[in-house]
Parts: C-alpha cells; structure tokens; sequence
C-alpha cells in the first residue's frame, strides 16, 4: 500500500515549545498534576469599580468589563499563547463557579452558563510551554489564575561567534550574541492586566519594558551624503570608502532643517514655534 496515500498531521500533544504552534491546543493537566506539579497563583480584577478620575479624560469610550476580559485574552495570544479547546459541558448544566475548588472546576475552553444569581458567566484557558492561564468572567469580576511549573526548565545559554567586516575596514573582526531561553512563568501578568483594566491611566501600573510590549524602533539618519553613497555602492568592492567631505555650514543648516521638517510632518506631526524657527536660522 502506498503510504503516501494517507498522509497523517502533525502530533501537536507532542510539541512543547517550538517556534510555531497552532492557535489552539487540547491539553489541560488533570486536577491531581495542577495540585502536586503546578504553583497556583489568582487574582481578580473589578474593571467597573475604577474611580472615575483614573479613567480616560480624552474623549475616547470606556472599557467594558467584557472588553477588558477579551483584551486580557487577545494579549496572551499575542504573546504567543494557544487556545486550549476543551469538549463543553450540558449547556444546561448550572456551575457554581464559586464552589470550594473553583481553581479545578471542569469548565471547557469556552463556556457560557447561568449560575444560581442568574449572572453570566465565561471562561478562557491558554497555554504557552507547561504554563496555563485561566481566565473567568462572573458578574463584573475578572478572575485570573495562573499555573506555573513547580520545577521549572533551567534557562540555557548559548553564545554565537562570528566575523564580519564593515565597508571601511580592512580586515574581519571577531563578534559575538548570546542567546537564552526566556524565563516565562516570571512575566509580569499581573501588571500587565492592571494595566490594561486601568487603560494605561493609572501610574501604578506604567508601561514598563519587562512587559515586552509589541513595538518597533527607528532610526532616523539624515540623507547628506546621496552621491557619495551612490558612487560607492555602483564601484562595487575594493573601492575606498573614505571619499566623504566635510559638510560647509549652510550645507549643515540646509540638512538639519529638512531634517526636521520631516521629523515633524511624517513621525511626531508636531510643529515648532516660529520663534524657534528664527533663532534656528539665524544661528
């Protein structure tokens, strides 16, 4: 028989951590592995209970507390989370979703039921390595815990050797990275999701750069030196590439204006004061 006539999917289960993983999972540890195996930590968010003053004064609609519980999901699956998909109960069964072990309740992935108060209730879990996130919606409370390994992976280390050589030097020169596994149970999701209740108002929970924020940096470099640029880059190698001159001070002046005027326009879309711009000239 030929066995490329049924070809099979990848083993998921098997797969821990690698670059690329599907958005979904089905593997959740069983209540007797999250006791022993796991640390358990939890807390709850009251997104309805901010102050009004610590909301946004510009105008912009305020969070919902349902908005803030998908935002808390949308970032963790940003961050590289999956969806862990689990079969869904009687969807006329009633939990009490503050029963004594709410922690190892047999919620699934997803799921909407009515308690004895008549309050809604939703329910998110994710996964990324041995780490598992649960989030609940009840009411007006966000209750997140979250499950670390007990014993957690050894960070490994490895550092990368290499030589390369600049266009204006004569030989290569010997670098080196070094790269290492993340620690991922010491993220700061408690910041993170205050943060994200408080919609970056509140200055006890800034955005600080542990969080690991999706953003990108720039580099701005004024375009002076066009032709000799040019002229280097069409000789090809064994060209010097010291053939740049000294700038005269109105060349400088011109240079720095435009550079400017772009800075405004394009990036900032700030303008400066017309003084400014005298003295500026002036100088």
């Amino acid at each position: 028989m030929n066995c490329y006539s049924y070809p099979q999917g990848v083993d998921w289960k098997s797969l821990t951590l690698p670059a690329c993983l599907p958005i979904t999972t089905d593997y959740f540890p069983e209540d007797q592995s999250l006791h022993n195996d796991y640390v358990v930590a939890d807390y709850n968010l009251l997104p309805d209970d901010i102050e009004e003053p610590a909301r946004p004064s510009s105008g912009s609609k305020s969070l919902t507390t349902r908005l803030v519980f998908l935002e808390l999901v949308s970032q963790r699956l940003a961050q590289g989370f999956q969806m862990i998909m689990l079969p869904e109960k009687n969807p006329t069964q009633t939990v009490d979703v503050y029963g004594n072990n709410p922690r190892y309740s047999g919620l699934g992935s997803l799921l909407r039921t009515r308690s004895r108060n008549d309050e809604s209730s939703e329910e998110y879990r994710l996964s990324i390595g041995r780490i598992f996130h649960k989030i609940l919606l009840y009411g007006s409370t966000i209750t997140v815990t979250i499950y670390r390994p007990r014993h957690p992976y050894p960070q490994l280390k490895r550092q990368y050797k290499y030589r390369f050589q600049a266009p204006d030097m004569s030989s290569y020169e010997v670098s080196w990275v070094e790269f290492r596994t993340e620690r991922l149970e010491t993220y700061m999701w408690n910041h993170l999701d205050n943060y994200i209740c408080y919609r970056g108002e509140s200055p006890d929970y800034p955005l600080i750069e542990p969080l690991k924020f999706w953003r990108f940096r720039v580099l701005l470099v004024p375009d002076c030196f066009r032709t000799a640029t040019r002229t280097i880059m069409d000789a090809g190698a064994g060209v010097p590439c010291d053939i740049y001159n000294q700038l005269t001070l109105e060349e400088q002046q011109t240079t720095i204006e435009g550079f400017l005027r772009f800075v405004e326009i394009t990036v900032h879309r700030l303008k400066r004061p017309i003084n400014a711009r005298k003295s500026r000239v002036s100088t």
